[in-house]
Parts: C-alpha cells; sequence; structure tokens
C-alpha cells in the first residue's frame, strides 16, 4: 500500500491509515520497532538534550530511514512516537526522490499528516467517537489506548472539530 502525495487532507490520511490497520492488525502492536525494523529502519536512541541538533526522522526512499528518538521516553510515548515515523514511511516515502527529513515534529504539512496517521492508527475515529470518549478523561482514554495523555487531547480536538462541529482539522 502506498500513498505518497503531500497535502492528503485529514479524510484521506485518516483513510489510509484505517485501511493499513484493518490489513496489518497493527493497532494492537506495542512496540512499533517490530514493525519499523522490517521496513528497514536504523533507529537510534539520544539524549534529549541533543535532539534540538538532530533530525527526528529521514525517509531516503522504501526500505530507507533513519529515526532518532530520546532516551527515557515511556513506553506509550515511544509507542506514539514510532507510530508517527511509520506515518512519515508510508506516506511520504517514494523512490528516486529527495529525502524527507523531519527535523522536529511541526506544523509542517508532512508532520501534520503523520500525527494523523498516528492517531488513527492508534486510536480509530470510528472507536473513538461510537464509544463517546471524547467525553471522558484524557488520562483514561490514554490507558484504554496505550498512548500519551497529549495525543488523547489532540485525537479529541481532531473529533470535536471534524465530527461534531462538521469543520476541518488544522
Amino acid at each position: 500500500m502506498e500513498a505518497t502525495v503531500l497535502n492528503l487532507g485529514y479524510e484521506n490520511v485518516q483513510k489510509f491509515a484505517y485501511s493499513f490497520a484493518q490489513q496489518t492488525g497493527i493497532t494492537n502492536i506495542l512496540d512499533f520497532k517490530e514493525i519499523l525494523i522490517p521496513f528497514g529502519a536504523k533507529i537510534n536512541l539520544i539524549n534529549p538534550l541533543e535532539i534540538k541538533n538532530n533530525f527526528f526522522i529521514k525517509v531516503m526512499g522504501p526500505s530507507k530511514l533513519e529515526i532518532n528518538i530520546p532516551q527515557g521516553l515511556t513506553v506509550d510515548f515511544e509507542r506514539f512516537f514510532l507510530s508517527q515515523a511509520l506515518g512519515h514511511y508510508l506516506l511520504h516515502s517514494r523512490a528516486g526522490e529527495n529525502p524527507c527529513t523531519v527535523s522536529s515534529v511541526s506544523q509542517h504539512e508532512t508532520s501534520k499528516e503523520a500525527l494523523w496517521f498516528s492517531l488513527e492508527l492508534l486510536m480509530p475515529d470510528e472507536k473513538f467517537i461510537s464509544s463517546k470518549l471524547y467525553d471522558v478523561e484524557d488520562e483514561k482514554v490514554a490507558r484504554l489506548f496505550r498512548v500519551p495523555a497529549a495525543a488523547v487531547k489532540m485525537k479529541k480536538t481532531i473529533v470535536n472539530n471534524f465530527y461534531r462541529k462538521g469543520g476541518s482539522s488544522e
């Protein structure tokens, strides 16, 4: 499965992530290193104080990516972080193109798309909405999906804007 066009928009990224999760059963995976390493990922643990001097992910094409993650993340936060890296890889890698390098988790369109991918992969909209989790405490939802509470807060914003208000995901 390949989706490599930038500016996909939330709905297309959400559909892609949902389809990917259904085909692979990846949603309940706890260690995303098990998924990324077979894709050719080199994962480096770096000192959190040095993260600003390094890139987050460099996608150099199919089966070639390098990921820097800060040491000392909780299991849930590392899972969330690496699922975003998977999103970058699946959404933004193409053979023969310049590398996609993300120096930080930012508001750049590719970072938003990877974030949306991760949020859908780990907390599917369908389950989030049908269970009315937008009204539940962030920490409780975080434990349910094994993600950081900050991810739940982002998901609630998207669900509120995209589904409940009928607006955009921005």
